[in-house]
């Protein structure tokens, strides 16, 4: 099995999950509207979009209530893809009380066989609750950690976060370097990577693609594409393209994503997008030459599983990455892609060489989102039927 397999610790093994007996669910997904700077609904990103959208294809009754933080705006239900998708306004105090009730009386209503919570501590503390109330189990899916979230400033959050990780019916994981950081919390634990959507990102014409861009065929293109921010590493990329300049006159760094640093990127170089949609992300990486994932040492980032690393190599790109968290695994086979993070002459050297000789590194068996919601769905089978 791939990297992408599915680890179990403890009491719950692979073999009890496999044989649980198929039967159709009713699952509740319970997350938040905005994360990762994407909208759930509109920008129909990531795990907390992809894993649903695949239950409901695998024939189960899903419904995702996202708690939305953005004032002003009024609660929305959509179907998309099969999937009920419903947004809860918290913007205020009074709001929080509400949405409490409200996400009571909706669950009351559709009485799921199972429920999921993810996005960080107070959500997982929430559907606890209900799970309690309601007599669910309940999995707490864990794609960060979420102790070094901003809501982890609020006293007993990180005690909390303790407590929910051991009290789940079942955890999931986003990395194996969270496995590894709360597996001895946890004596149910899974690994579901993030994935990727193959009809999305895929190869495409790079002249094609950079003629959609206004991108001259004759440029070179490194790309980079999320957050930019210091952890993020966007500083050390800038300064890293600025040296190998010389060498390639014709370069530019090609970015696209929320600039939290207002940086000033502006220069004959650098080519910054702004915020685009995940539909017109394939665009972008197909019009480099090469991407890049420039992340510096940071506890969060030491722990994150990126969805543009599957996303890059779906598109089948050479790529440039520091090596944090377990990218030194992933890439272990052409480890002349990694760097050292925080390090501009690191970074150069490992450009310079993907511009002159490319490295492919081919994508992982078993990172679709169909295939990790197929994982996702044997560990609802068993915790829908451990009560039982």
């Amino acid at each position: 099995m791939s990297s992408v397999g599915l680890y179990i610790i403890g009491k719950t093994t692979a073999m009890a999950i496999s044989k649980a007996r198929p039967k159709k669910l009713k699952i509740v997904l319970v997350c938040k509207r905005l994360y990762t700077n994407k909208d759930l609904f509109d920008d129909q990103f990531g795990r907390l979009f992809h894993i649903p959208v695949q239950l409901a294809k695998l024939e189960h009754e899903v419904t995702v209530i996202a708690l939305d933080y953005k004032s002003g705006r009024p609660q929305q239900v959509v179907e998309l893809q099969a999937v009920r998708f419903i947004s809860f306004p918290v913007a205020s105090v009074s709001g929080v009380t509400f949405m409490v009730y409200r996400l009571y009386r909706e669950l009351r209503r559709i009485s799921p066989q199972v429920l999921i919570a993810s996005g960080d501590t107070y959500i997982g503390g929430l559907t606890a609750l209900m799970a309690y109330l309601l007599d669910r189990p309940w999995i707490f899916d864990v794609y960060d950690d979420y102790r070094c979230f901003a809501s982890a400033r609020i006293p007993g959050m990180k005690s909390l976060f303790q407590k929910l990780i051991f009290s789940a019916d079942h955890v999931l994981v986003a990395s194996k370097p969270l496995k590894k950081l709360l597996g001895s919390s946890s004596s149910s634990l899974t690994v579901i990577e993030n994935g990727v959507d193959l009809s999305l990102f895929r190869p495409l014409e790079r002249a094609v693609c950079r003629k959609r861009l206004n991108i001259p065929t004759t440029d070179v293109v490194v790309g980079f594409f999320g957050s930019i921010e210091d952890k993020r590493g966007t500083r050390i990329l800038l300064e890293a393209v600025q040296s190998i300049l010389p060498k390639y006159p014709t370069l530019r760094v090609l970015l696209a994503g929320k600039n939290n640093l207002s940086l000033e990127l502006k220069g004959a170089h650098i080519d910054y997008r702004g915020m685009q949609p995940q539909t017109f992300l394939p665009t972008m990486i197909n019009a480099c030459d090469v991407v890049t994932i420039p992340y510096e040492l940071d506890p969060q980032v030491e722990m994150s599983n990126p969805c543009k690393v599957a996303e890059y190599l779906a598109c089948h790109i050479p790529v440039v990455v520091t090596k944090v968290s377990n990218m030194s695994e992933i890439f272990a086979s052409t480890p002349e892609v990694l760097a050292q993070p925080g390090s501009v002459e690191s970074l150069a050297e490992a450009l310079l060489r993907q511009l002159k000789e490319p490295t492919f590194t081919p994508l992982p068996d078993g990172l679709s989102w169909f295939d990790l919601a197929q994982l996702v769905e044997q560990v609802l089978y068993h915790a829908s039927t451990s009560r039982s």
